[in-house]
This record gives C-alpha cells, sequence and structure tokens, in this order.
C-alpha cells in the first residue's frame, strides 16, 4: 500500500510516492528523495512512468511532468529536479536537450526514452551527451530505477571530479589519476547493471620522433591532433584519461553487440583521415590495445591499463588484439 501526496508547479503536475514501511520489512536506508522530470506529449506515458515509479519501495519519487523542452527546462529549475526523462523522436531533439539541461546553472543528467523501432537513435543520443537510454515498452520498474541511478551516480561523480582538479587542463581530458578513479566508479556501477565494457590504451609511438624532427611545438601540435581524433571518435558518456605526455585510455560501455568493433574500426578511421587529409610534413603513428570487461569481473583499473598495454599494436594492423 502507497500513500500518494499530489503537489502542483505551476502547469507542471508533481507526484510523490510514500512507501507504507510499517507493512514492509524494508527500510529506506537514506529516505532520499528523487526528483524525477518527465518530458512527454503523451499522457498515457506520464501515467505509465507514475505508476511504474509507484511500485518502488525505495527510493522516494517524484515524478514532475512537462508537455515541452522548454517547458521542462523551466520546470527542472523551479522544481529543483534531479534527473530529466524524455519521450525523443529525433536525434537533434535529444541532442538540444542534452545540450541544454548540461548548461543548466545547475545542470542535471538525462535519459531518453526511444521506441524499439529506433534504438540506435538511444545509442546516438548517448553520443550527443545524454546519459542513459531506455526503450519505451521496455521500462519495467527494476530497470527504471536502474537506469535513474546509474544517470545518478556517473553526474554525481563527473561533477565531483570536475571540483577536484582531476582534469588535464590542456586536453580536457581526466588525469591519470582522475581515470582511474572515474573508471573504477564506473565499473562499480555497471557490474550492478551487468554491463559489458571495454578499455583502450592509445599511444603516440612517434611523438619523439616528431618533436626531434620538427620541434618541440610541432610535438604539441601531435598531442593536440590526437586529442581531437579522439573526440570525434568516442561519445560524451565514455572516460577518457590522459596517462601521460603521450599516452590516453578510454573506457566505453557497450550499448549493442558489436560496438567494440565499430568503435574501434571509427577510431583507425579517423587516423587515417588525419594523416591523409590534415597531417603536415608527418603522419601520426598510434599504438592502440584493449582490454575487455565482462558483466560482474572484477579486475582493478590499473591492471586493466597493464592488459591494454600488453596487447598494443599499430593502427595499421589488421585486427586489434584483445
Amino acid at each position: 500500500m502507497f500513500f500518494i501526496v499530489f503537489t502542483h508547479l505551476n502547469a507542471a503536475k508533481s507526484i510523490t510516492v510514500i512507501p507504507e514501511t510499517v507493512k514492509n520489512p524494508i527500510q529506506m536506508s537514506d529516505k532520499k528523495l528523487i526528483k524525477v522530470l518527465f518530458i512527454t506529449d503523451d499522457p498515457a506515458r506520464a501515467r505509465q512512468i507514475r505508476k511504474q515509479l509507484a511500485a518502488v519501495v525505495e527510493p522516494v519519487f517524484e515524478v514532475i511532468s512537462a508537455d515541452t523542452l522548454a517547458t521542462g527546462i523551466e520546470t527542472a529549475g523551479l522544481s529543483g529536479a534531479d534527473i530529466a526523462m524524455m519521450d525523443v523522436r529525433t536525434l537533434d531533439e535529444a541532442g538540444a536537450a542534452a545540450g541544454q539541461f548540461k548548461a543548466q546553472d545547475s545542470p542535471i543528467p538525462l535519459i531518453v526514452l526511444v521506441s524499439t523501432e529506433k534504438e540506435s537513435l538511444g545509442r546516438e543520443a548517448v553520443a550527443r551527451g545524454a546519459t542513459d537510454y531506455l526503450v519505451r515498452g521496455q521500462t519495467e520498474a527494476g530497470l527504471l530505477v536502474r537506469s535513474i541511478r546509474y544517470a545518478l551516480d556517473v553526474h554525481t561523480l563527473r561533477e565531483a571530479m570536475k571540483n577536484l582538479a582531476m582534469m588535464d587542463e590542456p586536453t580536457g581530458f581526466y588525469t591519470r589519476t582522475g581515470f582511474v578513479a572515474l573508471a573504477e566508479h564506473q565499473l562499480r556501477i555497471g557490474r550492478r547493471a551487468h554491463k559489458r565494457a571495454f578499455l583502450l590504451r592509445i599511444a603516440i609511438s612517434n611523438l619523439a620522433e616528431i618533436a626531434s624532427s620538427y620541434g618541440r611545438e610541432e610535438g604539441e601540435n601531435a598531442i593536440h591532433a590526437v586529442v581531437e581524433i579522439l573526440g570525434w571518435t568516442f561519445r560524451s558518456s565514455d572516460v577518457l584519461g590522459r596517462l601521460g605526455r603521450d599516452e590516453f585510455a578510454c573506457l566505453v560501455y557497450e550499448i549493442a553487440s558489436g560496438s567494440t568493433e565499430l568503435i574501434y574500426k571509427r577510431l583507425i578511421a579517423n587516423i587515417k583521415a588525419y594523416n591523409d587529409v590534415l597531417s603536415g610534413p608527418y603522419k601520426l603513428d598510434l599504438s592502440i590495445g584493449l582490454a575487455r570487461i565482462y558483466g560482474e569481473t572484477v579486475t582493478p583499473v590499473e591492471e586493466l591499463l597493464e592488459q591494454a598495454g600488453q596487447n598494443m599494436v599499430s593502427h595499421d594492423a589488421p585486427t586489434i588484439q584483445a
């Protein structure tokens, strides 16, 4: 049994779901109230999400609805929403929503909901800045809550990492310390959700040669070029780190079967495109290694970096080693 408390915020509708703990032996560990802003023009979808979250014993959810992105942005600030969820139909719509929620004075994570026919839209939305995606019709309460918790955990840690100055200022990537800390946290979350992931280690094999032949400044330009290539290749949800002057790493969660190979091929294509079109008097020579993470496997990030380092091959190699 649940006690339902209705509140109102301008045109937005709100519902707070409070579990009756007297008859339920499961107690809320922290009694945290999570405010979920749900943006949809489908009243039936809004009712469905409310009903599903009403069935959750812990934590307490307050669901606030809005029918447009503009109304949702305004409502997020007024209500103090912790997370946004949005029905999306196009990639531009998803990208605009992710960008606007990140640009707020108090940015919040975004989960997009897509149709079964357009699941690829969800993956592209994550690449554009959404924290996670769900498929409409596959949002049973357990999966819904896991996705909300995952998005909040990732967002909270990323914001904290910024404040701890664990970023490499020249590249905008995490320092080695920051990368290891965030990757460890991401992997703990991923194990709970049974998600597969992989770690890539990338090194500029000919950086010393470039700097020796063309000067230190050209060496710095080569590093900047690799940073741009990695930015073209990976999604905003992936964890990028700079391990040293000429070494980088990326932790990537698989969002579909075969996505490891697709992302690797995209990286190789971007390296070759740079060398063919944009490079100066030299070609970049990168070495790449991969370590795979399966479901509930517990392997320290430093050990994964070591594994990837042992598997490194030239970007010209026909296949990646793992």
